[in-house]
């Protein structure tokens, strides 16, 4: 599985409306695209769009490369007005994870 995560800085006093925009749902339906799961996090001046399936940056490129995808302007529509500047795509490049006897094991 891989992941990949957007993050982008919120304007000023806007996480309670980011925290609104997440109560009506998910920010992009799984149904309309190949990802096998999407989470959101949201911080006081941040919020992180985590993104996980086999084949996640061809996902995303799709997505990004038309500007007129409609599971894109519906994702992005209510977010533009409280993101602040040019949020960043971030890659996974290392994880921890239990391994079946019990410690920890690093991927990278």
């Amino acid at each position: 599985m891989k992941r990949l995560t957007i993050i982008a800085a919120l304007k000023e006093g806007t996480d309670q409306r980011a925290a609104e925009l997440l109560a009506a749902g998910p920010p992009l339906e799984l149904e309309q695209t190949h990802f096998v799961r999407h989470a959101v996090f949201l911080g006081q001046d941040a919020v992180a769009f985590l993104f996980e399936g086999p084949d996640v940056e061809w996902e995303l490129d799709d997505l990004t490369s038309d500007a007129f995808h409609p599971a894109l302007q519906a994702a992005l529509g209510s977010w533009e007005e409280i993101i602040d500047g040019k949020p960043i795509i971030a890659k996974e490049v290392f994880f921890w994870e239990r391994a079946d006897d019990g410690g920890l094991q690093g991927q990278g």
